[in-house]
């Protein structure tokens, strides 16, 4: 990437605009996944296991496209510092009313392995989601030669209306970073 980032850094740094403009704050906690492991402890390891850490981002409307992406870079590293304390275990030192809804905004950058089969082909299937564990959660999904897109949101707090038009917008602003760092490769998008 032109600005010095990774696809993840990028992505939860739009996300992270997008959500602050659709709260109307500048401020917004977003979890992910981490295993939260060093690899030689995990390498025998079988089965899924991982936790939340929050990121707090900030935002700001006058600061360039760059800024935003290296003060995501910023939160992310001061988080992972801290990646192997679940927040699981963080939320059970506060008392009962402070515990509920910490999280509830997710991001997730689901990089799957191409899997070469002879003369066979794959693709993901989209899953259909019935109920939300979180408000809204962002799940991004390379393919061959765009981004896959999953949005999970609680349909208590939203109209599938305003997730479609958060989305536009969310594509539309990377788009946009895209096209004003100079970069003339946005294949993926």
């Amino acid at each position: 990437m032109a600005w010095n980032a990774t696809l993840f850094h990028t992505l939860l740094g739009a996300y992270a605009h997008q959500m602050t403009q659709f709260c109307q704050q500048n401020t917004i906690t977003i979890g992910i996944s981490v295993s939260g492991r060093p690899t030689h402890l995990a390498e025998h390891l079988v089965g899924y296991c991982s936790h939340f850490i929050p990121i707090y981002l900030k935002t700001d409307e006058n600061s360039t496209w760059n800024q935003q992406v290296q003060r995501t870079k910023a939160a992310l590293s001061q988080a992972f510092k801290h990646q192997n304390v679940p927040f699981a275990r963080i939320l059970g030192q506060l008392p009962q009313e402070k515990q509920q809804n910490q999280i509830q905004v997710t991001f997730n950058l689901d990089m799957t392995m191409a899997i070469d089969l002879v003369d066979l082909q794959a693709q993901i299937i989209p899953q259909p989601v019935t109920s939300a564990r979180y408000a809204m959660g962002l799940n991004v999904i390379p393919e061959l030669d765009r981004l896959h897109f999953d949005l999970d949101y609680n349909t208590d707090y939203f109209k599938a209306e305003t997730m479609q038009e958060f989305l536009v917008n969310l594509i539309e602003l990377l788009q946009g970073a895209l096209t004003d760092s100079g970069l003339t490769d946005n294949h993926y998008i």
